[in-house]
């Protein structure tokens, strides 16, 4: 079913967005 692939989709992209924040929030208390 397509519905089901987007939510797929969908949680993926947050989810690697999600840990593209987290990864820039480290590297902004690195410095």
């Amino acid at each position: 079913m397509v519905a089901s692939s987007y939510n797929k989709m969908l949680k993926i992209a947050f989810n690697v967005s999600t840990v593209g924040l987290y990864v820039e929030l480290k590297k902004l208390c690195e410095k």
